[in-house]
């Protein structure tokens, strides 16, 4: 019976195997026999003979005879291997080891089960501790070296192998196992020795043939790897090891029909074997084929409904596709199989940090790392958990972990350059994404993030902001100009217009007080709308549903390429493309590089150039883009009456407050923008105004100020200019309205202005001062200022700044009679006109049309 099962999970592909179905007729021993010597000898024979549950019978009926014959519990140990129950079958050899502790046999078995369960380091430790009672058993010695070099432990996974063949000098499988641990050390000449060997002893071994695959693969001999990977599975046809890598090499060679083929053929050669459909259905998500996967999943499920891999990869499918709950279900059944498997909890972690479950998601991903503590992705998520959360000090220790792991890792040093963006760490966030550049230097997400921040910096010209942006389009961009293809949109200037807005943000975000109000006014008898979302399912919300109602046509991108995503919008004529991202998290302006549609524009999302020079326009207001500044831009700027965007205000802000400076005796700034904004030259400024007006106070909220830590440092940066720290108030509030009814002035930033907490500001009755800075991205507060009518409060200078935050201040029957009517003041500018903009924003489409087709004649 031993031996069986040794040779049955000797073989390095582990099966798995179906579960048996009807159990037969039940055997009883002959009359007038020992019934528990029967039962015992007939156990074996149904054993032997492959009839399982009949084996089971016998084990199972001898144990009510004799409970602690530790035999029978081995026996059924074995019987559940086989048959996949690993659970049920460790539990069976630990049961024999209470009663026999140093069965060598039963340690050895349960070594077995417990590799099949990728428990390596206890299956190591049973391994060793059953040779201290047969030192000399070569499969244990076999069985330990596979261990090993599933741990990568490549030398003394080599030793083992080697004692094994010491105790058994004509073991074919130990040759050939020896010859894959020296292939993977580069000792190709002894590796084909062994390799040899092997096959001198057994012609007919797939395990070493797969091998001469293995070198004829790294030499590069393709054709010889192949057909040595045909032959291992010729000869058996369930050999994983040599089906994956036919695979692969069949991929490299874009040969994906023949890959499908042969997991097809693998399956059906093997019907109780739901491996090669497991990982057909893998092959096949990468490929986006998600409905195929999703059935060669269930028929591996159906083969075996406890196969972990299968129930696993299920769960990624469902987690991909935003089923969460679906997924997360799957995920827990693994668990129930493999209790400490680690990329289960990191993936259990990723679901909880989708559905904004930070607590949980932090657990599971600590358990992950706690299970693997080299699992890179596990520590990436966990600071990725942290930064979300706001935890920005708790982020930037885990990213150092990641880093200290691996020094040339270019995502942890790009995630933490933006958690010191987050904090206003500029300079330093620059030397880590130059960094991350460096080692990643096709990495267009690790460029667009750099770009970002690199709008912030106080010091930097505009001119040597926009020479970065020049090598992004040089370096993603200009190479995608050999995709462009002729347009057959129709050459009408007066045509009903095809407009396409790319955004991922089509949900609750701020882009939706701007874009909401020119969505619902869209002409649709001069303008089809098609919408482009790159949201998740689990980000929609009734926002979502708003939009979708907007438009005509709602283009789920997900799950697209650039290519096709290019390709759908080819499909769909659209005349006009509108990005609404700029170089923000999910953006598509590798698409836009891909030239889709004949005019394309930026326009709200983002405050400066996409730097990329098949974007037609740059679309703002003549405000945001003065004469003079068009060197800074890759588009060519297009210019509509200031404003260039309508603000619809949140539902939930309620009134605005009487004047808080006549009721509490002193005056209160306020800011709400982010720590990125807020450099040492602001602080400077604001520090300024406090020493100029005697008891006045600064709130600063925002969710960059989550934690003590955060607030802590800025109220230092305060002191070093000689403000107590009693003035300034730093905190987090969500929704912030209550906190805003006590400012009586708001401050906006520079050389980046504020963007939507300016709107949501005047909106509030709260006057805010400017700084008119760089083009675009330094002169939103400008524009929206003169469209409100208050342009004297836009300062040219930082002294200026001062002076008029303190002239505002210096007058509160004023400033009380300003806030009572600013709502009023808003609702009636060009603000808030949402027809009147729509009808502006229309023309201007027009406009680049008729651009177009003057410029395109048939």
């Amino acid at each position: 019976m031993f031996t069986w099962l040794k040779n049955k999970l000797s073989n390095s592909n582990d099966k798995s195997v179906a579960p048996a179905h009807s159990m037969p007729e039940a055997w009883t021993p002959p009359p007038g026999s020992v019934a528990t010597t029967e039962y015992q000898r007939q156990g074996k024979v149904f054993f032997d003979a492959g009839q399982l549950q009949q084996a089971a019978h016998c084990y199972q009926q001898l144990l009510i005879l004799d409970d602690r014959n530790a035999h029978a519990h081995h026996a059924l140990g074995d019987i559940n291997a086989a048959q996949g129950n690993v659970a049920e079958a460790e539990s069976r050899y630990r049961n024999a080891l209470e009663l026999t502790p140093e069965a060598g046999n039963t340690i050895y078995s349960l070594g077995l089960i417990l590799d099949q369960q990728n428990r390596f380091a206890e299956a190591e430790a049973a391994y060793r501790n059953a040779l201290q009672t047969m030192p000399d058993d070569a499969n244990t010695h076999y069985h330990l070296s596979l261990n090993l070099k599933s741990q990568s432990r490549w030398q003394e996974s080599e030793s083992s192998c080697r004692k094994a063949l010491g105790s058994k000098p004509d073991f074919s499988e130990a040759h050939a196992h020896l010859a894959i641990l020296l292939q993977q050390q580069g000792r190709s000449g002894e590796a084909e020795a062994s390799c040899r060997k092997a096959l001198q002893l057994n012609p007919g071994l797939a395990s070493a043939h797969f091998c001469l695959g293995l070198l004829a693969h790294h030499q590069g001999r393709l054709a010889d790897a192949e057909a040595a990977y045909r032959q291992a599975l010729a000869l058996q046809s369930g050999h994983h090891g040599a089906l994956d890598h036919l695979a692969a090499l069949l991929q490299s060679q874009g040969r994906h029909a023949e890959t499908e083929a042969a997991y097809l053929t693998a399956a059906a050669n093997n019907p109780g074997d739901a491996t090669p459909l497991c990982k057909l259905a893998s092959m096949q998500m990468d490929f986006g084929k998600l409905q195929e996967a999703e059935r060669n999943l269930r028929k591996a499920i159906s083969i075996n409904p406890d196969y972990a891999d299968a129930l696993g990869t299920m769960g990624v499918l469902l987690m991909s596709v935003g089923q969460f709950p679906a997924a997360e279900a799957r995920f827990q059944q693994v668990l129930k199989i493999r209790p400490d498997d680690a990329v289960v909890y990191d993936n259990l972690g990723v679901i909880a940090y989708q559905q904004k479950r930070f607590p949980e998601a932090v657990v599971y991903f600590k358990r992950a790392t706690d299970l693997a503590p080299g699992m890179l992705n596990a520590h990436n998520n966990l600071a990725s958990v942290y930064k979300r959360w706001g935890r920005l000090r708790e982020a930037a220790d885990s990213y150092q972990q990641v880093l200290q792991m691996d020094p040339n890792n270019p995502d942890a040093y790009d995630n933490l350059a933006m958690i010191y963006s987050d904090q206003g760490r500029l300079d330093e966030a620059i030397v880590l994404f130059r960094k991350a550049m460096q080692l990643a230097p096709d990495a267009a997400k690790i460029h667009s993030h750099y770009l970002f921040a690199l709008n912030y910096h106080p010091e930097l010209s505009s001119a040597a902001i926009y020479a970065e942006y020049e090598k992004y389009d040089k370096r993603f961009c200009q190479n995608l100009k050999q995709k462009w293809q002729a347009f057959s949109n129709q050459r009408d200037p007066g045509k009903r217009l095809k407009i396409g807005y790319v955004s991922p943000d089509l949900f609750t975000h701020p882009v939706r007080h701007f874009l909401e109000p020119l969505l619902a006014h869209h002409d649709k008898r001069e303008f089809e709308v098609y919408a482009y979302s790159y949201a998740r399912p689990e980000w929609e919300d009734a926002v979502t549903k708003r939009y979708q109602s907007y438009v005509d046509h709602w283009v789920q991108t997900l799950n697209m390429s650039d290519d096709v995503m290019a390709d759908r919008i080819r499909a769909d004529g659209i005349d006009i493309l509108i990005d609404l991202a700029g170089h923000t998290g999910n953006h598509s302006l590798q698409v836009f590089a891909r030239k889709p549609a004949p005019v394309s524009t930026s326009w709200l999302g983002y405050a400066y150039t996409t730097g990329i020079k098949a974007v037609d326009y740059m679309l703002m207001d003549s405000t945001s883009l003065p004469a003079g500044c068009e060197a800074f831009f890759a588009e060519k700027p297009w210019r509509v009456e200031t404003p260039g965007y309508n603000y619809r205000p949140s539902d939930n802000m309620g009134s605005v407050s009487p004047l808080p400076a006549l009721q509490c005796g002193h005056v209160t700034f306020g800011c709400l923008s982010r720590a990125i904004r807020i450099n040492d030259r602001v602080i400077a400024v604001w520090a300024g105004i406090l020493k100029k007006i005697a008891g006045a106070r600064l709130i600063i909220d925002s969710v960059s100020f989550v934690e003590a830590s955060m607030q802590e440092s800025f109220i230092a940066k305060f002191e070093a200019h000689g403000i107590h720290r009693s003035r300034i108030d730093i905190g987090f509030h969500s929704p912030p309205w209550d906190l805003v009814r006590n400012v009586d002035i708001g401050l906006d930033c520079f050389p980046h202005n504020s963007g939507t907490t300016l709107f949501e500001t005047l909106y509030m009755g709260i006057p805010f001062i400017t700084l008119a800075s760089r083009p675009s991205m330094g002169l939103l507060g400008s524009a929206i200022l003169e469209s409100a009518g208050l342009s004297h409060l836009i300062a040219q200078t930082e002294q200026e700044y001062i002076d008029k935050a303190v002239a505002l201040a210096s007058d509160l029957p004023a400033l009380a009679n300003l806030r009572g009517g600013l709502r009023e003041q808003m609702q009636a500018s060009a603000l808030m006109d949402e027809a009147g903009y729509t009808r502006k924003m229309e023309a201007a489409y027009r406009g680049m049309w008729i651009k177009w087709c003057e410029q395109n004649p048939d």
